[in-house]
């Protein structure tokens, strides 16, 4: 499970083929699947899942460690993208007073976006995996305890 994933770029079609074992693509497989089920019940968890999944398959240096949370966000973007779609078509965002409070989120969300990813070529592999732990407990433990 630590063999590195190859890639080969397919410069004829400008795409990057994924060489891996049947075993790799049924734990991404799997991975995504889990991500998607967390992520359309709860509205969230679905990106720990896949970091999850892809910390087990790619490199665990800093350079592999970055591309977890950067294939991770590649893979969320759409999959919160469908599952907003599901829940306002489900009505829970239908006249609900939270719905005030969501544009100075989405600012504060996109001004930490920016700052977090221009930050992110700089922190080594170590740290983030102890940040992204630690951000990991507190919310357990805020959940379990509210």
């Amino acid at each position: 499970m630590n063999e590195k994933v190859k890639f080969k770029i397919n410069k004829k079609r400008r795409a990057v083929l994924w060489h891996g074992n049947g075993r790799r693509l049924i734990i991404l497989a799997i991975g995504g699947a889990l991500a998607g089920f967390f992520n359309g019940l709860l509205g969230a968890g679905g990106g720990i899942v896949l970091v999850l999944t892809l910390s087990s398959l790619l490199p665990k240096d800093g350079e592999g460690r970055r591309s977890v949370y950067a294939n991770a966000l590649l893979v969320m973007l759409p999959l919160s993208c469908l599952t907003l779609f599901r829940y306002i078509r489900g009505g829970a965002l239908s006249g609900a007073p939270e719905n005030a409070i969501a544009l100075p989120l989405v600012i504060g969300a996109v001004l930490g976006g920016i700052s977090g990813g221009l930050l992110l070529g700089r922190i080594k592999g170590r740290p983030l995996k102890l940040l992204f732990a630690l951000l990991t407990l507190v919310s357990g433990i805020i959940m379990l305890t509210r």
